[in-house]
């Protein structure tokens, strides 16, 4: 293994970038499969035992709703870093080249 690394170190540019590519695609996917598992066995299963009705939350409704929170999360950090930029321009002058 320690010879195999060597070997992808020392090669060239283009070797590295596609072992980089390859590499963090492959981890993407890992993340991804075990995030899916995760919710199938803790997020979508019936927590009470004795209830006669299966509740079953779909996938698709559980991602659209996180990315929606998290959106409008980002959304309000950047209207708070952007509410601040007006008194920054304020300070600066501008310089014109007399005609």
């Amino acid at each position: 293994m320690k010879r195999y690394l060597h070997t992808i170190r020392q090669s060239d540019e283009k070797t590295r970038f596609r072992w980089l590519i390859g590499l963090s695609v492959t981890a993407t996917l890992i993340v991804v499969i075990v995030w899916v598992l995760y919710m199938r066995a803790f997020v979508f299963t019936n927590t009470r035992e004795n209830s006669t009705e299966e509740v079953r939350i779909g996938f698709w409704p559980v991602l659209k709703n996180g990315l929606t929170i998290t959106g409008s999360s980002i959304g309000r950090g950047f209207e708070t870093m952007l509410s601040g930029m007006p008194q920054f321009g304020r300070r600066t002058s501008t310089i014109q080249n007399p005609d």
